[in-house]
């Protein structure tokens, strides 16, 4: 069960999802539409800086670890995978752009 409240969002564009991230390393998945939660998985999230970034097309989730010895991770949004993971020192301001780089 989560007991924090939510500490940083950040949305896609088509179709409309909402990445709701914890102080647990905690991400939930909702669907605006019909407000439902689609998905939760544990992440690598720290707050903060702005370190969770859903995908254009809410197919991946990047979220970053902002510390001297940082980290920053891909997931598939459905299955809460790990795609990938990348050591960054302090990362920031994690954003894809509208084409979904």
């Amino acid at each position: 069960m989560i007991r924090s409240a939510i500490y940083e969002l950040s949305a896609s564009q088509d179709p409309v999802r909402i990445a709701a991230a914890f102080f647990e390393k905690t991400v939930q998945i909702w669907d605006v539409q019909s407000i439902t939660k689609i998905g939760e998985f544990p992440t690598v999230f720290c707050g903060g800086a702005a370190n969770l970034a859903l995908s254009p097309s809410a197919e991946v989730l990047v979220a970053g670890l902002s510390k001297h010895r940082g980290r920053l991770a891909g997931y598939n949004v459905s299955s809460g995978a790990l795609l990938w993971e990348r050591s960054l020192i302090y990362p920031s301001l994690l954003r894809f752009s509208p084409s979904g780089k």
